[in-house]
């Protein structure tokens, strides 16, 4: 199969890649190792700055996607052995689940979606 560029990666980054490639023309794979949806070890904070993007991109994140509490206005860090910091954000973000947040960016990308897949060579 020929495709024009291929994406590797279903996160938020590599969605919004694959989409910009759609969006200019070019016929596009969007690789990625796992099957959709896939666990992320993250703790599933999306910037402010990150939130518009995507929906500037995408529309609304859906609400399946968002996470309890779906705002998040800042973050409290123990450290072990004492130190207790509070880290307010300049804006609220949101809490998102990324495997639903990733399928469902991958699955509006406009790419052909590969997932279960794994790039070993390029020709």
């Amino acid at each position: 199969m020929y495709y024009d560029a291929l994406v590797t990666g279903a996160g938020p980054g590599g969605c919004m890649a694959a989409r910009s490639l759609r969006g200019a023309g070019f016929k596009v794979a969007l690789v990625e190792k796992e099957r959709l949806p896939r666990e992320k070890p993250c703790g599933g904070f999306v910037s402010p700055q990150a939130a518009a993007l995507i929906e500037e991109a995408f529309g609304p994140i859906p609400p399946s996607c968002l996470a309890q509490p779906h705002t998040v206005v800042g973050a409290r860090l123990l450290c072990e052995g004492g130190g207790d910091y509070e880290l307010p954000f300049p804006e609220p973000g949101f809490s998102v689940v990324r495997s639903r947040l990733d399928a469902h960016l991958a699955a509006s990308c406009g790419a052909d979606v590969l997932d279960g897949c794994e790039v070993v060579d390029l020709d």
